[in-house]
């Protein structure tokens, strides 16, 4: 069931990202986060501010996230039948860094790619 509102979708369509939307509960988050740290440590060479591309491959935790049911439910608002999940990008606001770091084509103000309508997941038709 689609969960993002008529005003949400117009400015999806309008801006290229919505925000905020709840997809967590404060203790999941704080789970998630705590493995994203741990990933980082484990792999300092491999996750880092640049490099963060496609980890849900190889990190279980962000693949669940990317196929998160509310998650799901927002791209079916945006999407009639959603069926793959092409690439994922994080931008992390690095501790004691000022601006959430963001890529060329993105808005600083949302961690949204072009096609991706919630950060984590790029979905294709």
């Amino acid at each position: 069931m689609p969960v993002l509102t008529d005003y949400q979708v117009a400015h999806y369509r309008d801006h290229g990202w919505v925000a905020p939307v709840d997809v967590l509960t404060a203790d999941e988050a704080t789970t998630l986060h705590r493995a994203l740290v741990d990933a980082e440590q484990a792999f300092p060479d491999d996750l880092h501010a640049g490099h963060r591309n496609n980890a849900h491959l190889v990190l279980p935790f962000l693949a669940d996230l990317a196929i998160h049911e509310v998650i799901l439910d927002c791209v079916r608002s945006l999407v009639d039948d959603p069926r793959s999940l092409l690439n994922s990008v994080l931008f992390i606001k690095e501790p004691g860094s000022r601006a959430v770091r963001a890529g060329a084509g993105h808005s600083p103000r949302a961690p949204t790619a072009r096609r991706g309508p919630l950060g984590t997941a790029l979905l294709d038709e």
